[in-house]
């Protein structure tokens, strides 16, 4: 997939993102309610574990019309989907020692924002 939609979450809409001339991607997280939401997000970011999509930086891009900027999160990219549409699709599929190691990748993901004090809002299994 080079560029597009991949789904929305209850903060607003995530798209694929090429990078200028060349074939990195990127995730680009918008928001439904820029402003506040883009702070209380920044304000708990963490992109120190190999569990947790990476965090790039932000963009703005400025509405001219209505006068006002829409900020997004500039976010690793996974090629695969969500952890949930991935095991939706290979559930069946996967060794028992697999469905093990994404439990425990995922539980110390979740233990890791714990011990920072940050609530996943969409976690989603």
């Amino acid at each position: 997939m080079i560029g597009g939609w991949i789904g929305n979450g209850s903060y607003g809409t995530v798209f694929c993102v090429n990078w200028k001339n060349s074939n990195r991607l990127f995730a680009l997280k918008s928001f439904n309610n820029n402003e506040e939401t883009l702070k209380e997000v920044v304000k708990e970011r963490v992109d120190d574990h190999e569990n947790i999509i990476r965090f790039y930086g932000i963009t703005k891009m400025e509405d001219t019309t209505h006068q006002t900027n829409k900020y997004s999160l500039v976010l690793e990219y996974a090629n695969n989907g969500t952890l949930n549409t991935y095991l939706n699709k290979h559930f069946n599929e996967l060794e028992w020692s697999n469905k093990y190691r994404y439990a425990l990748q995922l539980a110390s993901a979740v233990e890791f924002l714990h011990e920072k004090e940050i609530i996943h809002r969409d976690l989603v299994i």
